[in-house]
């Protein structure tokens, strides 16, 4: 299928990469593959990564018949960082039509004028738009103005990560169109124009990093990083359990409950632990406890984080 209305996803996770096809806005298939090459949302190991890579990118292209040549790459929120920006251009001096080049022109100042060393800007998002610097206007094309201002939040990534990702992408065998923040990502799928309007809280549990992130008119305003997620959950399962890290994966994924509430002392499984002598029953609320108490260190954490912000009493709510 060779279609210039598709467009492919692309999310490098510390333990899986997700891959997502789309067909003019509408999914029409994804898949998920383990990954080695990651720590704590870092590559550690670009060839690795880029094999799963591969591996992710071919498997959906399989799966939906699509010809697959370049992506479009989520950016982890651990990896933003938010800088206030505001540009000018020049529009005319008699005043005239602002242009699109005009507003291209400020937002490319306003870039410039927050850009860092050893930091590349991942998108600018503007607040409001400021005409002969006296009316704010959230979209200033086809009015009269001598001078356009903008205002917004520039979001930026550190160029080291940046440039590894862009390498597994490359070794892989395909091209990165850009990047998107994750969160944002998320937030169009995840929320209605109200929730991501007025604010709400996503919490994102990854495998190796859990965030929270608000958003509220549309952007990015607060996020919290902690460096913990499934796989820690999966090594304490295999630690107390006393079993291997893929047979711990699997019962999490099999018999798991983030609440034990939800779980039943009846309802038991077998388990091969090192050591013992034949095989072991477990029930799914002695387990779902294990990951319990893991869980609510992560979200207490997180909660800390939010509540220092006074970002937890969202109209949206948690998602």
């Amino acid at each position: 299928m060779e279609n210039s209305n598709l467009l492919v996803g692309l999310d490098i996770g510390t333990t899986s990469i997700k891959a997502v096809v789309a067909d003019s806005g509408k999914v029409i298939g994804a898949v998920t593959t383990p990954n080695s090459g990651m720590r704590h949302g870092q590559i550690v190991d670009i060839d690795q990564t880029a094999a799963a890579i591969s591996r992710a990118l071919k498997s959906v292209a399989e799966k939906t018949n699509a010809k697959i040549y370049s992506v479009v790459a989520g950016i982890p929120v651990g990896m933003l960082q938010l800088e206030t920006a505001t540009g000018f251009s020049n529009v005319g001096e008699q005043g005239q039509e602002v242009s699109n080049g005009d507003v291209k022109r400020a937002i490319q100042s306003a870039i410039k004028s927050a850009a860092k060393d050893n930091r590349d800007a991942i998108t600018f998002l503007p607040s409001h738009f400021l005409i002969d610097g006296k009316t704010e206007v959230d979209d200033p094309r086809k009015m009269i103005a001598r001078s356009l201002g903008v205002s917004g939040i520039l979001l930026t990534a550190p160029t080291g990560p940046l440039h590894n990702i862009k390498k597994a992408i490359e070794r892989a065998g395909y091209h990165n169109n850009f990047f998107v923040p994750t969160p944002l990502a998320i937030s169009s799928v995840a929320l209605n124009e109200s929730e991501r309007t007025f604010g709400s809280v996503i919490i994102d549990l990854g495998g190796g990093v859990s965030t929270a992130t608000v958003i509220k008119d549309g952007q990015i305003k607060y996020a919290n990083i902690d460096l913990e997620g499934g796989s820690d959950i999966t090594n304490d399962i295999s630690t107390v359990l006393s079993i291997s890290k893929s047979d711990a994966e699997q019962i999490k994924l099999d018999y798991g409950y983030a609440d034990p509430d939800f779980a039943s002392k009846n309802d038991k499984f077998a388990i091969n632990s090192v050591g013992a002598n034949g095989q072991q029953m477990i029930d799914e609320v002695y387990l779902s406890e294990i990951i319990n108490a893991r869980l609510e260190q992560i979200l207490t954490r997180l909660g800390k984080g939010l509540a220092k912000h006074h970002a937890l009493k969202q109209p949206g709510g948690i998602v």
